[in-house]
C-alpha cells in the first residue's frame, strides 16, 4: 500500500523507519518468551516523539500500519517465542490498520499502548475478542503509571498486564512497589492474565520479581533492543533461573526477609515440644500482624489454659461456663471476635480483655477430627474489626495448629499455666 505524501514528508525530517526487538523474558527460566517489535527512526528521533507528532498530523495510524508492515516483514522469531507488535487503542478500530495484520495471529501478541484513553470501550472490547479468536494474546502496556491505566486493565481483560518501569524501578527497595505489583499480580490470578514486569535493569530487581510471582520481564539486563534476535544475558538469565531453584529448595526469602505463610508452616511442622510452641506463635504473630498471640487447650473443668510463651504464664485456667461467647464459639467451630465496647459481646470477656490492656481479640478454636481441642487467640492494642485476610489467614494456621497441638498435648500433657477464654 502506498504511502501518502504527508507520510513520506514526515519520514524524510525523522529518518526511515526501521524495526529493532527487545526479549521478554521468563523469570522462572531466564528463556526468552518473545521480542517486541519497536519502531526506530533513522535521525535518531525519539520514537514517542515521532508518533506524537504523527497523530497531532491526522497521520498517527498511518505511521503505525507502517510500523507493523516493518515488524512483520522480518524473518523469525525464533521457534517457541512470539512477536509483540504494538498498536494505539484507536488504531484497533481502523480497518485499515488491522488489514495488515495476518489472518493467523498464533503467533502474535498485540500490546495495547497506553498514549491515549481508551474512549470507545465497548467496539474496542469487540475487536480484542475478534484478534482472540485468529490466536492473538491481548497484552496492556504501562499498567501502574496512572488512573487511565488501571481502568484500560479492568476494561479490556488483558492476558498480559505489562508494568510501567517507574513501578518496577528499585522494587527490591521499596515495600509500596512490591504491595502495589503483589496486588497486580493477584487480580491478574483471577482474571487469567500474567503479568510482565517493563525497564527491569538490576539483578536485585529480577529477584524480587520473581519472589513476587512475576511471570515474565523486559529490560536493559535482559538485552537492548537490536536489529535481529538478541540473546540474554547469562547473568540476567542465570540469576532467573536460581530464584526458582532456591524456591524449589525452600530457600527462597522475600524481598524483605518477611515472615510468611511457607516459613510459619515449617516451623509448627518442625515443633515436637511444648517449650518451642512460643517460637511457633511469636512467628504468627509477626504474620498476622498483630500484638500477642495465646494458644490454649480444653482441660477437665472443662476450662481453658494456656500453654505457650511468657507473657500469659501466670493466668488461671479459666472456666468455659464463665464465657459462654468461646464456649460458644468451640460448640460451633465458628471464630469469635470481641471489641472492648462492643455492647453486643459478653461483658466478662469484655472486662477479661480490657484488663490485660488490649482493645479487640480474635478467637478461632483448635478441631482435630471434629473434637474442638482449644483455641488460638489473636489479641490488639487498638479496638478495631479483624480483617477478613486475618480471619482466613488465623483460620488456615488453627487448622495445622489443632494437629501440632494434639499431639503434644498428649505426648506432653503440661501443668495450668496461661491465658484462656475470650
Amino acid at each position: 500500500m502506498p504511502h501518502s505524501s504527508r507520510l513520506l514528508a514526515l519520514l524524510a525530517q525523522t529518518g526511515r523507519l526501521t524495526p529493532v526487538h527487545q526479549p521478554i523474558v521468563d523469570l522462572a527460566t531466564g528463556r526468552p518468551v518473545a521480542y517486541e517489535a519497536l519502531a526506530r527512526f533513522g535521525s535518531g528521533a525519539p520514537p514517542d516523539e515521532v508518533f506524537d507528532r504523527a497523530r497531532r498530523l491526522g497521520l498517527g495510524h498511518e505511521l503505525e500500519a507502517l510500523a507493523i508492515d516493518a515488524a512483520l516483514s522480518t524473518p523469525g522469531p525464533p521457534a517457541g517465542t512470539r512477536l509483540t507488535v504494538n498498536l494505539s487503542p484507536s488504531a484497533l478500530l481502523s480497518d485499515d490498520v488491522l488489514a495488515r495484520l495476518p489472518r493467523d495471529l498464533s503467533g502474535i501478541t498485540i500490546e495495547v499502548t497506553e498514549n491515549e484513553l481508551v474512549t470507545h470501550d465497548d467496539a474496542i472490547v469487540c475487536r480484542l475478542a475478534g484478534l482472540r479468536r485468529r490466536g492473538a494474546v491481548i497484552a496492556v502496556d504501562d499498567a501502574g503509571a496512572g488512573y487511565a491505566s488501571l481502568k484500560q486493565v479492568m476494561h479490556l481483560r488483558p492476558d498480559v498486564i505489562k508494568l510501567d518501569r517507574s513501578v518496577i524501578t528499585g522494587v527490591h527497595e521499596d515495600p509500596a512497589k512490591r504491595a502495589l505489583i503483589d496486588a497486580f499480580v493477584s487480580f491478574g490470578r483471577q482474571i487469567g492474565a500474567s503479568v510482565c514486569a517493563e525497564g527491569v535493569e538490576h539483578i536485585a530487581e529480577v529477584r524480587a520479581l520473581g519472589a513476587l510471582d512475576v511471570a515474565c520481564g523486559q529490560g536493559y539486563l535482559f538485552a537492548a533492543p537490536a536489529p535481529d534476535w538478541p540473546a540474554i544475558s547469562r547473568l540476567a538469565a542465570i540469576a532467573c533461573a536460581d530464584g526458582l531453584a532456591r524456591a524449589l529448595r525452600g530457600a527462597d526469602g522475600t524481598p524483605t526477609d518477611e515472615v510468611t505463610l511457607e516459613a510459619v508452616s515449617g516451623m509448627l511442622a518442625s515443633c515436637d515440644a511444648m517449650d518451642e510452641l512460643g517460637d511457633c506463635l511469636a512467628a504468627m504473630r509477626d504474620l498476622l500482624g498483630v500484638a500477642d498471640l495465646a494458644v490454649s487447650t480444653i482441660v477437665p473443668g472443662p476450662g481453658l489454659a494456656t500453654y505457650a510463651g511468657p507473657r500469659w504464664a501466670h493466668e488461671p485456667v479459666y472456666l468455659l461456663e464463665d464465657f459462654p461467647a468461646t464456649a460458644q464459639a468451640l460448640e460451633t467451630g465458628e471464630a469469635l471476635q470481641v471489641l472492648t465496647t462492643d455492647p453486643r459481646a459478653d461483658a466478662d470477656e469484655r472486662a477479661l480483655l480490657a484488663g490485660h490492656g488490649y482493645g479487640a481479640l480474635l478467637l478461632v478454636p483448635l478441631v482435630r477430627r471434629g473434637r474442638p481441642i482449644g483455641t488460638l487467640e489473636a489479641f490488639s492494642r487498638a479496638e478495631r474489626p479483624w480483617t477478613r485476610r486475618q480471619i482466613r489467614l488465623a483460620r488456615a494456621l488453627g487448622h495445622q495448629l489443632a494437629l501440632v497441638l494434639d499431639e503434644l498435648v498428649v505426648a506432653e500433657p503440661p501443668a495450668p499455666a496461661l491465658r484462656a477464654a475470650g
